[in-house]
């Protein structure tokens, strides 16, 4: 306990680790002020990445502590193999560990799992696993608190070269063993699911996570996985879905899953669907939810619906020429002469300027409609307007 207020209360994990290990100092400084200076430069290189001086540092520190007759701390251990976890460095990590049984000092959970991280984090996830599943067991769990944190690493290593299997393995023994899992230890998992474009897994990993009924669970950035598998799998339907279901536990999409639905229905010729989705998002919408109802419309021959969405963007002062060049494309490709005259002029008059990009964009749409006297038309616009045509222009 602490004492706030003249009223004692109970202090948190962190607040109790970091009065101990205060404690501890103040005792190493009167003991071993040799012992001590090392142990701040140990601490300071830390907090540096500077792993190669912490090391130099923790070798003083350990030759101090042993003149004096002191063990070294847990603490120590633990953030230097925190920060062999940060770079990667599975063999110093590995060296640590061993040196830490050597001197019978019992690793704890940060000591286990950072070790585990690095071997991870370096591409060893086998023999990092084999190491979590030290601290996975439902005694070890019990003594030393396992979290989730403590696996995530060994998660995010599988899921990575897309081995959702094994990762997905890990997970249900981890459950088994006692250790709750957190909406980052799913979201990894999902994540190898989406490298491995495993979409009925991870549909079904979803569902998982949504009956257990936790308000944290699952969160923005789970939907907007499952939304990347859907697309990949052209379910526009699914899409929507996952939409709505976000809509029921009070989430909103971000930009870009809202922009990956709006793809998705573009490309399965619902396009109304997206306009639909894009005109929810209000009168200054995102760039890239534009740009993606744009793209819709454009696949659908939708000119006319470009055109007016480019006239309301213009009132408003937002397009840029990323969105100008999109627009360009579809009405060049399916309008008339004037839509792509209009065009140009909202460019003009939003004094949005016409790059390279830009004329290219209406050389391929007439070159597709083996337009060539207008293609000839806007080099000769390039000339005037002295942009340099480059290797696509003349392709």
């Amino acid at each position: 306990v602490g004492v706030r207020g003249g009223i004692r209360v109970p202090l948190s994990r962190t607040n109790r680790v970091a009065r101990r290990e205060s404690d501890m100092a103040g005792a190493l400084k009167s003991r071993s002020p040799e012992a001590f200076q090392a142990r701040e430069r140990l601490l300071k290189a830390a907090d540096d990445e500077q792993l190669h001086v912490a090391m130099n540092a923790y070798f003083d520190f350990v030759y101090a502590c042993e003149k004096s007759g002191i063990e070294p701390s847990l603490y120590v251990y633990n953030r230097l193999l925190g920060l062999c976890a940060k770079q990667k460095n599975w063999a110093q990590a590995l060296s640590l560990l061993q040196e830490m049984k050597l001197r019978n000092t019992e690793p704890g959970l940060v000591a286990l799992s950072s070790t585990a991280a690095a071997l991870s984090r370096a591409g060893r996830v086998e023999e990092g696993e084999e190491l979590i599943l030290q601290i996975a067991t439902p005694e070890m769990t019990r003594r030393l608190g396992t979290t989730a944190r403590a696996i995530t690493p060994i998660l995010a290593g599988y899921s990575a070269r897309g081995d959702w299997e094994k990762s997905l393995s890990l997970l249900r023994r981890m459950e088994k063993a006692g250790v709750q899992p957190s909406t980052i230890s799913f979201d990894s998992v999902l994540l190898g699911m989406c490298n491995a474009n495993a979409y009925d897994a991870g549909v079904r990993l979803l569902d998982d996570m949504e009956r257990r009924n936790r308000a944290e669970m699952p969160g923005n950035f789970t939907y907007s996985l499952v939304v990347n598998l859907m697309a990949n799998a052209q379910d526009w339907a699914g899409g929507v879905s996952i939409l709505r279901r976000m809509a029921r536990r009070q989430l909103y999409a971000d930009r870009v899953t809202l922009s990956t639905v709006i793809t998705t229905c573009g490309k399965a010729n619902k396009w109304e669907l997206a306009a639909a989705l894009y005109e929810s998002l209000g009168p200054r919408p995102h760039v890239f939810a534009t740009s993606s109802a744009l793209k819709a419309m454009c696949l659908n021959k939708q000119w006319k619906k470009v055109l007016e969405y480019m006239e309301k963007l213009s009132e408003v002062g937002t397009p840029n020429q990323i969105l100008f060049n999109t627009a360009l494309d579809g009405v060049a490709r399916f309008g008339p002469p004037s839509a792509v005259l209009r065009i140009l002029t909202l460019m003009q008059q939003t004094a949005v300027g016409k790059s390279v990009v830009t004329y290219n964009t209406l050389l391929n749409a007439y070159a597709t409609k083996q337009h060539w006297e207008k293609a000839e038309q806007v080099l000769e616009a390039m000339n005037r307007a002295r942009v340099s045509p480059d290797i696509y222009t003349y392709n």
